[in-house]
């Protein structure tokens, strides 16, 4: 059997493995990397840039706190195997994603909690200098990038969005 190699699509974007190659902020080796995690989550200036928000603030919790986030995020790993080191590894792979389409923030990020039943997901909202429908459009880029390399993981998503929810 023989395949033409002619026919076969070649990938729409040829640099997506690229993404793969982000090497995370080192920490330091007796913090552990939960902690880390939280600490990117609740500044993430740290990696995307600064957010021009006016009041100082970085991140949001919503139906959580800071302090309890460590716990949601075990439980991630545990019931849902999202590891932290995934959720880590997320938030570089985006923050070079936006740096390499040249996209600013917009404002504090937002990150969701949802816990009911025994299911914990954790939706991160990240603003960004687009429109709604420009960010969206972001979102599904992003995410159809992690697919493609099997790294989509639902229980932890980030969006894009011109404004956090609430």
């Amino acid at each position: 059997m023989t395949v033409d190699v002619q026919a076969l699509r070649r990938a729409v974007s040829p640099d997506r493995l690229i993404a793969i190659m982000v090497h995370p902020v080192p920490i330091p080796p007796d913090a552990p990397e939960i902690d880390a995690v939280v600490e990117l989550l609740r500044h993430p200036a740290m990696i995307f840039g600064p957010g021009g928000s006016e009041d100082g603030i970085d991140a949001r919790c919503k139906y959580a706190s800071w302090d309890t986030l460590a716990d949601y995020l075990d439980i991630l790993e545990r019931r849902r195997n999202v590891s932290v080191t995934y959720v880590r590894h997320l938030l570089h792979l985006a923050a070079h994603f936006t740096h390499r389409l040249g996209v600013k923030r917009s404002g504090p990020a937002l990150l969701t909690v949802f816990d009911a039943e025994d299911v914990v997901s954790i939706r991160y909202e990240m603003p960004v200098h687009l429109s709604q429908t420009d960010a969206y459009e972001h979102t599904m880029a992003f995410w159809s990038e992690l697919a493609y390399v099997d790294l989509l993981q639902p229980p932890f998503l980030l969006h894009f969005v011109d404004q956090p929810e609430g």
